[in-house]
C-alpha cells in the first residue's frame, strides 16, 4: 500500500489545505444593524445612523443579536424585535428564532429592563 509521502510526491497535495480554504472562504458572516429607533435608524451602540454593525456566523438568529446586545450592557429578557429589510421596503415584528437576512438586517430589539441603548428611542 501507498503511504502518505507516495501521495504526496505523486499529486503534490493531499487537498485537506484546499477544501478548508474553500469551506472557509464560503461561510461569509451575516450582518445586523440593531438600532434604537426605525424612524431614524440611530444605533443601539453607537451615536449615528445605522452606527452599530453585528457580524454573526450564517444560521444566527434575532435572539443571537439580543443576546450580543445584552452582552454589551443591555439587560432583561427578550420581549418584541422590529425589523426593516435591507433596502428599507419591508416594516415586521421578528420572532426571536427568525433568522438573521435581507429581511431581518435591521432590528430593533426591546427587552423588559431598558438599556441605555433603549432609553432614547423615538416613535416607530
Amino acid at each position: 500500500p501507498a503511504g502518505a509521502a507516495d501521495y504526496v510526491t505523486e499529486w503534490g497535495t493531499t487537498g485537506v489545505l484546499d477544501a478548508i480554504s474553500r469551506a472557509v472562504a464560503g461561510a461569509r458572516p451575516v450582518h445586523a444593524y440593531p438600532v434604537a429607533d426605525l424612524g431614524s435608524l440611530r444605533g443601539a451602540l453607537s451615536p449615528g445612523p445605522l452606527a452599530t454593525c453585528l457580524a454573526f456566523r450564517r444560521g444566527a438568529t434575532v435572539e443571537d443579536v439580543f443576546i450580543a446586545l445584552k452582552r454589551r450592557g443591555g439587560g432583561g429578557d427578550f420581549v418584541r424585535a422590529d425589523a426593516l429589510s435591507a433596502d428599507g421596503s419591508k416594516r415586521r415584528q421578528a420572532k426571536p428564532k427568525d433568522p438573521l437576512g435581507a429581511d431581518t438586517a435591521v432590528l430593533k430589539v426591546s427587552s423588559n429592563r431598558k438599556a441605555a441603548w433603549q432609553q432614547q428611542s423615538g416613535p416607530a
